[in-house]
């Protein structure tokens, strides 16, 4: 799967990107980020389902919001990685949760560029 480095994202792209992080900024202000890593495992649930009926679009749409969240969220201990939901519309969400885990699981490779 061909991912796009932040050289090639078109407008559009580049706005949603500045929107998730403005969001992560206002959630890490306020000091509560469980609604926001929910809201980052539904994206992932969505790329999950949208793998297993062969949608790469929407995997790579929804996988890659939710990556750019974990990104901006900065995980980097157990606590901050522990999930908030178990399952998800029938998509078991793992216990730890952080951009890796989205990319191994969506098989999203790992670039250079923005993702």
């Amino acid at each position: 799967m061909e991912l796009k480095t932040l050289k090639e994202l078109n407008e559009q792209e580049l706005n949603k990107i500045k929107q998730l992080y403005a969001v992560v900024m206002e959630c890490k202000a306020g000091g509560d980020m469980r609604e926001l890593k929910s809201e980052t495992e539904h994206l992932y649930a969505k790329a999950m389902q949208c793998k297993v009926a062969g949608d790469m679009d929407g995997v790579r749409e929804y996988g890659l919001q939710a990556i750019v969240l974990y990104q901006a969220m900065e995980v980097n201990t157990l606590e901050e990685a522990a999930a908030e939901n178990t399952k998800i519309d029938g998509v078991l969400i793992p216990e730890l949760m952080h951009e890796g885990v989205v990319r191994k699981n969506l098989g999203l490779p790992k670039t250079t560029g923005l993702y």
